[in-house]
Formats: structure tokens, C-alpha cells, sequence
């Protein structure tokens, strides 16, 4: 199965060279990181933003993305929300933000439900390229890992593709572990999706039953079908690479439509990262699928 590290490609000329193969269509292209074969559209992110909005006669209507490689989305400021169509993409998020961006980024999920951005985390490139076409506000959290092209595509050299298309319920819902009955919810989301998929099988040869999710979109959290699943299960368990804090657990939450109460989220031991490079951060925070499997039968 073909595979590519999203967080790279974003600083990649190839960047461009896909939205255009794929119909892309951005008035405007704001980021911190120079591309030597930037097109006409770009803006470069080195100065106060609203100065530049204003300076490039930027419409509200016009369809914005914005890539940030080493300043945190929050330097952004309020002004940039207030447009229609942004797709803003956090490259090396959560726990690979630690040692790249100037400051980490382990927060931005709640800062953008605040301004009623829709949160995304693209299982496969298939799904990335469906939201970068999306109108509306959007933020799509990567982090430094390969992701394949396309989960339900199988290579002639493969026998079985990582998931049964047979559980796929929605396109932005997967489910893992299909088992509505199990007191215990578990959901975990797509940017790594790997991961998640590793973890299934662990908790699959644990004693207790769980019903596990994979969820593309935040916004995946209040359907109809979630709402009922959390009502039933006596634990929640969301599997989240930001920092909790009682906001999120609020959100979360109010997206339920359930008791706070019911809700625990295991993020990353963010102290205990001694490395930048990625084949070891999940492990040294306790965020792999090995360990998360021990910390989900303990909480």
C-alpha cells in the first residue's frame, strides 16, 4: 500500500503540482515556509497578518489556505476567521510540533472550536484531498507520520487491506471494534489511523469488550449515532494528541451529549519526550498502540 507523510508534503513544490492535478482551486496560499516554485497566489507569513490581508485586497469570499511550518496557528489573531472559506493546515501537530515549531501546538483544537472551525484528521491522502475542497472553515491536524494514499485500496501484492469495507458505516467513521453492546467506548481519531488499528488488535485479547471508533472529523462526535453509543457506555475513553484541560473536556463532552463525568481522555506524557524524532516519540510518551492498550485497561 502506497504511503506519504503529509506534514512533509506540505512544505514540498509537489504541494502545489496536487492541487492543481487535483482541481484545487486557493485564491490565496499564506505560509511561513518560502517554496521556491510558489505561484502567483502566495503570501509569505512575515509580518502581521491583518496588515497583509488588508495589503493584498483579500476578500472575505475568496478561498484561503493557510500552512504553518515553525509559528503556531495561534499568531494568527481573530481577524483571518471573520473570512468564509479557510483551509488551514497544521503540519507536524500535537506531539510533533515538540522541538519543530517555534512553540508546540497542543492546544489548537480547542482554540479552533472556538472559532467554529471544523476539525479534521485524514485517515489516508484520499481524505485529505476531499476536505483541502471543502468550502467553509477547516483544520486539518497532521502529524509526522506516512499515512497510506487510500485505506480501501488493495496492491495486487497484498491479500487483505488494513480495514473490512463491510464496517464502514460513514466515510469519516470507522469502526474498529464493532461492538455496540461494550460499556466501554473508545474513540480515537484518524491521523493515526496506524496506530488505532495496532491498538484493536491488543484490546481485542483483553478480558474486557470494547466498541472502538476511528473518527475523521471532530464534528463526527455529535451524530445522531455517537450520541446514542456514549448515552449506553459507562466510560468513554478518546484517545487525543492535545493537552486535556477542562475546556476540551467540556467540549467534548457537550459534542456527546453526555455526562463529563463519563469522559477520560489519554493524551501523550508530553514530560517524558526526550527525542524529536518520530520512530520514538509515541513510545517514549506512552501514546503507541502497546502502551495505550495497558493504559486504556488501567483507567
Amino acid at each position: 500500500m502506497y504511503s506519504t507523510n503529509p506534514s512533509k508534503l506540505m512544505f514540498n513544490d509537489y504541494f502545489f503540482e496536487l492541487i492543481k492535478e487535483e482541481k484545487i482551486h486557493f485564491d490565496w496560499i499564506i505560509s511561513d515556509f518560502y517554496f521556491e516554485k510558489a505561484q502567483n497566489n502566495f503570501i509569505l507569513f512575515n509580518s502581521n497578518l491583518d496588515t497583509l490581508l488588508l495589503e493584498n485586497k483579500i476578500k472575505k469570499s475568496d478561498h484561503i489556505c493557510v500552512i504553518l511550518d515553525q509559528l503556531p496557528m495561534s499568531l494568527l489573531g481573530n481577524e483571518i476567521f471573520g473570512y468564509e472559506n479557510i483551509i488551514f493546515i497544521c503540519p507536524f501537530s500535537g506531539i510533533s510540533s515538540i522541538g519543530h515549531k517555534i512553540s508546540p501546538e497542543l492546544n489548537q483544537i480547542s482554540m479552533f472550536e472556538r472559532q467554529k472551525v471544523e476539525n479534521w484528521f485524514p485517515f489516508d491522502m484520499q481524505t485529505l484531498i476531499k476536505i483541502l475542497k471543502k468550502d467553509g472553515l477547516h483544520a486539518l491536524h497532521l502529524v509526522n507520520q506516512e499515512i497510506a494514499d487510500n485505506i480501501y485500496e488493495i496492491q495486487a501484492e497484498e491479500e487483505l487491506a488494513i480495514v473490512d469495507k463491510a464496517l464502514i458505516d460513514q466515510p469519516e467513521e470507522i469502526h474498529l471494534i464493532n461492538n455496540p453492546e461494550a460499556e466501554t467506548l473508545i474513540i480515537g481519531l484518524g491521523n493515526y489511523f496506524e496506530e488505532l488499528v495496532k491498538l484493536s488488535e491488543y484490546l481485542l485479547h483483553q478480558e474486557e469488550s470494547y466498541h472502538f471508533l476511528a473518527l475523521a472529523c471532530m464534528g463526527k462526535l455529535s451524530s445522531e449515532e455517537i450520541n446514542l453509543q456514549a448515552k449506553k457506555a459507562k466510560k468513554i475513553i478518546l484517545l487525543l494528541d492535545q493537552k486535556s484541560s477542562p475546556e476540551l473536556q467540556n467540549l467534548i463532552a457537550q459534542k456527546l451529549n453526555t455526562q463529563g463525568e463519563k469522559i477520560r481522555i489519554l493524551s501523550p506524557l508530553y514530560t517524558k519526550l526526550t527525542t524529536t524524532l518520530t520512530d520514538y516519540q509515541l513510545e517514549q510518551t506512552e501514546f503507541d498502540a502497546e502502551h495505550l492498550a495497558e493504559r486504556i485497561k488501567n483507567s
